[in-house]
């Protein structure tokens, strides 16, 4: 399988999930999807038949996956521990960053801000829920050290993945939730971590 994931996430990803890789009704949420192909985390998967729950704030990104996304359910938003009707996000152009924590440094880059809709993985995924004929394969989350704020919105206990791959280069202080909710710390990257459900083993 060929990566198309910046730091190989994807091929992580797979050797975790072992052999139900091979599924044919694997089903993802992508938090902070970014662009369908450039450094796509589940652009393998989904040339491979699988789909999932794409969530973008950015407009333009969350265009390009309306547009190139057909089986994937796309939504322009951005991810917290609370709904929130309008919040700016910090984009920073040219980059595929965007963030929602304050002070976020955009370097030697132009960078500009959009209002978004804030809404919290819990009633994302149930609102958007993995369907009968497929099964939650993972769960990813890029959001630029706003991953402790997403966790802190999601159900746990209701909406579980065989894998977890967060992005824990800004911290992981979030961790303890997940080994609360019997997820199991396996392995890191230069940007993730990546988690297993110890219900599931």
């Amino acid at each position: 399988m060929r990566s198309w994931a910046q730091h190989g996430e994807d091929l992580t990803i797979a050797r975790l999930l072992g052999d139900d890789f091979n599924r044919g009704d694997l089903w993802y949420v992508n938090g902070g999807a970014n662009c369908p192909h450039v450094d796509s985390l589940t652009k393998a998967f989904y040339d491979r038949g699988a789909c999932g729950l794409n969530v973008e704030a950015v407009g333009f990104w969350w265009r390009k996956l309306v547009d190139q996304r057909p089986r994937d359910i796309n939504i322009h938003c951005a991810i917290g521990e609370f709904p929130e009707k309008s919040r700016p996000i910090h984009v920073i152009a040219g980059t595929g960053l965007s963030t929602l924590v304050e002070g976020f440094d955009p370097g030697p880059y132009e960078d500009y801000y959009e209002d978004v809709e804030i809404r919290t993985l819990g009633e994302l995924c149930a609102t958007h829920h993995c369907p009968p004929d497929r099964w939650p394969a993972f769960m990813a989350l890029d959001l630029e050290g706003w991953e402790g704020h997403a966790l802190r919105g999601a159900d746990l206990e209701r909406h579980r993945f065989r894998v977890l791959c967060i992005e824990s280069d800004k911290g992981y202080d979030w961790e303890p939730l997940l080994i609360e909710h019997d997820y199991r710390f396996v392995e890191s990257d230069a940007a993730n971590r990546y988690y297993l459900d110890g219900r599931a083993e």
